[in-house]
């Protein structure tokens, strides 16, 4: 969308962990009309083997589904896997650890690997948020040792072993043939360049944010105090009646985003929301593991790992449809992103509800919203950041009803 600004143009690449996007992308920018499965297919010719060409190409094609979707949904992941396998059998040695294809088979590997991990501890995280829930007659201390057992089995309780051991005997393998650098004590990777590897195991779940909730809970003296704190952390997300609740980093497909260009029309995201990971700390540029300490010093939850982000000057708008026009509304916001830009928020393009502010300070805020902007049962929500500044990231949203 922007070649007619241009005279030319370079591949960037961060190294080989882009190989196969930098051939890709080179060859569309030297002729948008190449289908890319005939640049993989040329690719695999030129690098692995004619006589597996095709086999390889829709195998990277493959790879490229297993990211499509949530991937607690995706049953692709499994079958590409058994495809890689199965060529990795069928293939003669030589072309077997080319290490193009050994790249490839890690990818199905890790994805398939996750992906169990995933369903494991979702399926956990649930179970101890059930025991929290139960209104069974016992202490709110038996509740929280009893979910925290459950959630233990996190460490305790491993799945997919093989595929975990396959990633780091792939992993060894190419930082011996051609030094790939996948992770930081093991391969002499730079922390946060192509360490993927370090993080094979980091938590997919809330477990780290609900075990440092817990003592937080344990410390209270008073049992109905600590059930109210239970029944405070299991309803977090709840907006109360008539409110709405969205986690914006989750999916980009929120109903409630303004209108943006499709993905075909701005496929850098330069003029539309693009989902982004990681959180801005005090004293620290950014993190992208769940085990980070933010802002307090506490553990965080999961939703704040994760944000959808504008790019620059571009606006982020969010829009309410159907709303009381009766009620008065508060809206409490969850800013977390790497970026840690200053942002400001308006209503309705003309009602200032905070003016630039930091936002790796605190990360929820809460402000009243005028009646006048929601009177007509609509409210659009604007945020923006000042020239030169990275962009406007946000995370969760509720619209809370604060009078009726």
């Amino acid at each position: 969308m922007l070649d007619e600004f241009a005279n030319g143009s370079i591949s960037y690449s961060e190294g080989i962990n882009d190989d196969v996007n930098k051939f890709i992308w080179s060859g569309q920018d030297w002729n948008p009309e190449t289908p890319v499965i005939e640049t993989l297919r040329e690719y695999c010719r030129l690098f692995i083997h004619p006589d597996v060409s095709e086999d390889v190409a829709q195998g990277i094609l493959a790879l490229e589904r297993n990211w499509q979707g949530p991937l607690i949904a995706n049953n692709s992941v499994d079958v590409t896997l058994k495809q890689w396998k199965s060529m990795e059998k069928q293939f003669p040695p030589d072309i077997a650890k080319n290490y193009r294809f050994q790249i490839g088979l890690l990818r199905a590997y890790y994805d398939a690997y996750i992906r169990e991990r995933l369903i494991h501890e979702t399926a956990l995280e649930s179970q101890a948020i059930e025991v929290l829930r139960d209104a069974a007659n016992v202490s709110s201390l038996e509740k929280i040792k009893a979910a925290e057992t459950i959630l233990n089995q996190t460490w305790n309780k491993l799945v997919a072993q093989d595929y975990k051991k396959r990633c780091w005997e792939i992993a060894d393998y190419l930082f011996e043939a051609i030094g790939s650098q996948t992770s930081v004590k093991r391969h002499k990777a730079q922390s946060g360049r192509g360490d993927f590897m370090d993080y094979i195991d980091a938590p997919l779940s809330n477990v780290i944010w609900l075990l440092s909730q817990f003592e937080k809970v344990r410390q209270i003296q008073d049992e109905q105090t600590r059930l109210a704190a239970i029944d405070e952390l299991l309803d977090r997300d709840n907006p109360g009646p008539g409110g709405f609740y969205d986690n914006l980093g989750m999916s980009i497909e929120t109903p409630r985003l303004g209108e943006y260009p499709t993905w075909q029309d701005d496929p850098g995201s330069l003029q539309s929301p693009r989902a982004s990971f990681g959180a801005g700390l005090r004293g620290a540029e950014w993190v992208h593991t769940v085990q980070a300490k933010g802002f307090d010093g506490s553990a965080i939850p999961l939703a704040w790992m994760n944000q959808i982000t504008t790019l620059y000057e571009t606006p982020l708008n969010v829009i309410y449809e159907n709303l009381d026009s009766e009620s008065s509304y508060t809206l409490r916001v969850a800013y977390t992103g790497r970026f840690r830009a200053k942002i400001q928020l308006t209503a309705d393009d003309k009602f200032q509800i905070h003016e630039m502010k930091e936002t790796e300070k605190v990360p929820i805020s809460e402000f009243p919203i005028p009646n006048e902007a929601t009177k007509d049962g609509r409210l659009k929500l604007t945020w923006t950041c000042p020239e030169g500044q990275r962009g406007s990231q946000v995370a969760e949203l509720w619209l809370i009803v604060t009078k009726k």
